[in-house]
């Protein structure tokens, strides 16, 4: 099969090659005979069938099981896509569910943010800041007032801040005619203040006292049906907290010579405060200290943001009542002052001449001129006087002088208003302030023409505390009020008057007073007795004459029923336990509705019938006094009313004894007196006196 040799064959006897037959047989036309296969060949052909039919069995199963495995794998392939497509719709819904959520979830967080934030605006505070400082970045309060506005922002990010600068013209003078008055404006202001739920007020003491465009913005917020109800008898601005910043240069705050922060508290009082804080910052002029004291006070002060709301249980601080002498009485080593013949007025009354102020005036100037020739009366009338408000470059040159520099390129012009009033003042012999009442205190003028005259070197020496340099004059006091009782605690005007003058250096204070006019018809007819008695006398001649003419004094004024009251509580609370003196309280008020008003009116009607007689009783209590104490025969104690009964101690026997021993114990309450009780209502010498005495004057 695979030889290429030729094979020798026997064909019909003849020999032929195997070739030649295929040759042949191949051009035959005929087929081959077939030719009987050998048992090896069929066995091969059986094998190679066997192989060629298992193969394709195979290839058959294999393409049976390639068909099966495709057609398995095509099912679980679309099984898969079915189970993915599943899957994702499934991840679909969950993101689209998770969306919803989320985007709810969103929806009610931005919903629940916008009802808090409606909610925090809703309780959100409107926050009043008020400043009376010119120095603006330069101020010491100013500087606090910052700090904690910082602060309130921060920890009450809703509420409403609003800042009100009064050295920025803002305030118009309300009782000066000069002003151009604008009802409106006044009105809008008091709407401004009642509008707030919170106040701040940061304010430099000057000269003892507010500086007078604080004195002019009280007067304006204090309005009838407005903040204060019309009967006057309690203010609309009430359930709220109030903050008082205050700075002083010498440290006067909180001591003797702080009539700021008192009168403030009173005038908020009237608008119907109880929860007034104070915030001092003492002794500001020591520039050493004056950064870290700045840092501190701010710090402090803005620290009790978190707390500012109003306290229910808060009240104002109480004033000591403050002792009304007819006049200050020096002891006998003080000179006696002559009055002369230069006499310079100062007239505050804010209404002009048809005040009961100014017809005493008048009075006090007629009797002047007929009393002392030739005297010359020049009249300061605060109403039409041209003086712009303290600014910075005056408080600048205040600064420089206190120093003995000169005043600041800038401030030169402005100072020399300051010198020329100055001069005009110490060119006086003799003075006459004519002061009504303003809301408790002085008028907001008259307030600025004493910012203006004290000055350091010229009115008074810096370097002492009792420096007042206009000495050896005398000074007359017209005092009036309309409703308040002269001397009592809500009198803020004799005792800063009183103050201020003797801080200038005036000794010889004669007071003439006109208390309650609206109610008490008697009154100017007492303050005229005064000026009669007064006017052309020296202490001296007073001392003198107070013995022997002593019915020729003027008569004392009768206080109105309310004050009576008001001075009965005051010395009945601090004896009798809290319920008791609530019971007793409403006791004494049925009385003054009742039979203590018809008592008050026959009082009233007796003084006026021996008054305009000019005979004997020649006070309301002369009579009184006479029938209950000099008519008792017996031995009693000084100035000790008779219906208060005292044993005497078994240890003291003999009237000697029992004298000294009231020696002894009024000393011994002179010195508390003096320490504690008294330390506002007397002036310094005599607070002095009186701590350092070891026997009363009997």
């Amino acid at each position: 099969m695979g030889c290429s040799a030729s094979v020798p064959l026997k064909v019909a006897g003849k020999t032929t090659r195997m070739s030649q037959l295929i040759i042949s047989t191949r051009n035959s036309n005929l087929p081959p005979e077939p030719r009987a296969k050998s048992k090896v060949e069929l066995e091969a052909e059986a094998a190679r069938l066997e192989r060629v039919a298992r193969e394709k069995e195979r290839a058959e199963a294999h393409a049976k099981q390639r068909a099966e495995l495709e057609k398995a794998t095509e099912e679980e392939r679309a099984a898969r896509k079915l189970e993915d497509e599943r899957q994702a719709a499934e991840r679909r819904a969950n993101d689209e569910k998770l969306a919803k959520e989320k985007s709810a979830l969103k929806r009610a967080e931005a919903e629940k943010k916008e009802k808090e934030e409606a909610d925090a605006r809703a309780r959100a505070k409107k926050l009043l800041v008020v400043s009376a400082s010119p120095m603006k970045q330069y101020s010491t309060t100013n500087n606090v007032r910052d700090a904690f506005i910082e602060a309130y922002q921060k920890a009450h990010p809703y509420d409403t801040i609003t800042q009100l600068d009064l050295t920025d013209g803002v305030v118009l003078g309300k009782y000066n005619i000069s002003h151009n008055n604008d009802p409106e404006k006044s009105k809008a202001l008091a709407e401004q203040f009642l509008a707030h739920d919170k106040y701040l007020f940061a304010t430099p003491m000057w000269n003892m006292a507010t500086p007078s465009v604080l004195l002019q913005y009280l007067n304006h917020i204090s309005q009838p049906n407005i903040t204060i109800s019309a009967s006057g008898e309690g203010g609309l601005v009430s359930g709220r907290p109030a903050m008082v910043v205050v700075s002083s240069g010498a440290g006067w705050l909180g001591r003797e010579l702080d009539h700021l922060s008192e009168y403030v508290c009173a005038v908020l009082g009237q608008l119907g405060f109880t929860d007034v804080r104070l915030e001092h910052v003492n002794g500001t002029a020591d520039q050493a200290k004056l950064l870290d004291m700045v840092k501190v006070r701010s710090t402090e002060v803005s620290g009790k943001v978190d707390g500012f709301t109003f306290d229910a249980n808060a009240r104002l601080p109480q004033r000591q009542p403050h002792i009304d002498l007819p006049w200050r009485c020096p002891g006998q080593s003080l000179p006696v002052f002559a009055n002369g013949p230069k006499l310079l007025v100062i007239d505050a009354c804010p209404v002009g001449k048809d005040s009961p102020t100014s017809a005493l005036l008048k009075t006090l100037l007629d009797r002047y001129l007929d009393t002392v020739p030739g005297a010359v009366v020049d009249t300061v009338d605060l109403r039409s006087f041209p003086l712009a408000p303290f600014s910075a470059h005056r408080v600048q040159a205040k600064f420089a002088t206190w120093q003995k520099e000169e005043p600041p390129p800038e401030a030169v012009n402005e100072w020399r208003n300051v010198t020329t009033l100055i001069d005009r003042f110490l060119a006086a012999d003799t003075y006459v302030f004519a002061v009504p009442m303003v809301n408790l205190g002085i008028p907001a003028d008259l307030k600025l023409y004493l910012d203006y005259l004290i000055q350091p070197h010229r009115i008074f020496d810096p370097s002492k505390t009792s420096g007042g340099l206009v000495t050896g004059k005398p000074v007359y006091l017209i005092t009036m009020s309309e409703n308040v009782a002269l001397g009592s605690p809500e009198d803020y005007l004799t005792s800063y008057m009183q103050a201020v003058l003797a801080y200038i250096g005036f000794e010889d204070i004669r007071c003439i007073s006109a208390s309650q006019v609206a109610s008490n018809s008697l009154a100017i007819t007492h303050g005229l007795e005064q000026i009669k008695f007064r006017v052309g006398q020296a202490y001296s001649d007073i001392a003198a004459l107070t013995s022997i003419n002593w019915q020729k004094l003027p008569r004392l004024p009768i206080p109105s029923l309310r004050d009576t009251v008001a001075r009965y509580f005051a010395s009945v609370k601090p004896l009798v336990p809290e319920a008791e003196f609530i019971r007793h309280k409403a006791w004494v008020e049925q009385y003054m509705a009742g039979p203590g008003a018809k008592l008050q009116s026959r009082l009233l009607e007796q003084e006026r019938t021996a008054a305009e007689a000019g005979t004997y009783p020649h006070s309301y209590i002369e009579g009184v006094q006479e029938d209950t104490h000099n008519r008792l025969r017996c031995p009693a104690p000084v100035n000790l009313s008779p219906f208060f009964g005292i044993d005497p101690p078994a240890s003291v026997e003999g009237q000697l004894p029992r004298a000294a021993a009231f020696i002894h114990s009024f000393v011994k309450w002179t010195r508390k007196a003096a320490l504690l009780l008294l330390r506002r209502s007397l002036p310094c010498s005599q607070l002095r006196a009186l701590s350092t005495a070891t026997w009363p004057c009997m």
